[in-house]
C-alpha cells in the first residue's frame, strides 16, 4: 500500500524473523497475537528466551510498519493496521517492564509519524492519514498515557498545527493531533486544567474559528472537547 511505501523509503520498515524458541505464548505461527493467552505470559522467562522475545515484541509493537515475518509461511503482519489492539500491546510493554524497550518504540513511534507528516503525500492520500492518525493514537498511548510528555525536541505540536495551517496539511495534522490527546483521560497529568494540553486545544479551537475549516476537522475538534470534558466557549485563544 501507499503509506507503507512511503515509509519504506525511509528505512522504516525493516523485516524482522522472530527465532522459533523464542516466541512467547502470545504469538500465534501467523504472528498474530492470541488474545486469550496473552496475559500468561510469564516474568520468570530466563534471559536468552527474554531477550529475544524483547526484540520480537518490540518489531511487533512498535506501530512502525514493522512485520513479524514467520519462517512457516513467510507471512506478514503489519501493526500498523491494527488500532484496535493498541490496548493490548501497551499492556504487553508493561508485563516485559522494560525501559529499554519503551524508550525504542518511543523512538520508532516518533520517527513514523515525522516521515508522513513530511510525505508529499499526504494531503491526497487518505491511506497515509489513516496511519498517522494510527499513530498519533499509538504515541498518545505510550506517552501521555503513561503520564509521560512528549518533549519539543522530538515533535513541537503546537509548531505543527501552525505549520500546516500555512502549508494547508491540516487535513492530516488536526486529527493526528486529535488522536495523540485522545489518550489524555487516562492520565493522572495531561488533563485540563494542565497548561500543555490547554494550550494545545486552545490553539485548535483558533482553527475550529476559522470560517472556511473543513466540517470534518470542525468534528474532529468536537469530538475532542468532548473527551476532554471541556466546552468550546469555555477555552480562551491561544496566541499564535
Amino acid at each position: 500500500t501507499t503509506e507503507i511505501y512511503t515509509l519504506s523509503l525511509h528505512d522504516a520498515l525493516p523485516i524482522f524473523s522472530i527465532p522459533p524458541n523464542t516466541r512467547g505464548p502470545g504469538v500465534a505461527s501467523t504472528g498474530k497475537l492470541e488474545m486469550p493467552h496473552r496475559m500468561t505470559r510469564s516474568r520468570t522467562t530466563n534471559d536468552s528466551s527474554r531477550q529475544g522475545a524483547d526484540d520480537g515484541y518490540r518489531e511487533y509493537t512498535s506501530m512502525n510498519q514493522t512485520f513479524f515475518k514467520m519462517p512457516e509461511d513467510r507471512t506478514t503482519c503489519p501493526i500498523s493496521l491494527e488500532p484496535n489492539f493498541h490496548s493490548i500491546y501497551s499492556e504487553m510493554i508493561d508485563m516485559l517492564s522494560n525501559k529499554k524497550l519503551q524508550q525504542l518504540i518511543l523512538h520508532s513511534t516518533l520517527q513514523n509519524a515525522r516521515v508522513l507528516l513530511s510525505s508529499p503525500k499526504i494531503r491526497s492520500s487518505s491511506s497515509e492519514r489513516s496511519l498517522l492518525k494510527n499513530l498519533g493514537s499509538w504515541l498518545g498511548q505510550v506517552t501521555l498515557a503513561r503520564n509521560k510528555p512528549i518533549l519539543m525536541r522530538d515533535l513541537d505540536m503546537k509548531e505543527l498545527i501552525c505549520d500546516a495551517y500555512e502549508t494547508g496539511r491540516l487535513i492530516a495534522v488536526v486529527p493526528f493531533v486529535a488522536k495523540v490527546l485522545d489518550a489524555c483521560p487516562n492520565s493522572q497529568v495531561f488533563m485540563p486544567p494542565n497548561p500543555w494540553v490547554m494550550g494545545l486545544f486552545s490553539l485548535l479551537l483558533e482553527l475550529y474559528q476559522v470560517p472556511d475549516l473543513k466540517l470534518n476537522l470542525k468534528f474532529e475538534i468536537e469530538v475532542l472537547a468532548k473527551t476532554l470534558k471541556v466546552e468550546l466557549a469555555e477555552i480562551g485563544r491561544a496566541h499564535v
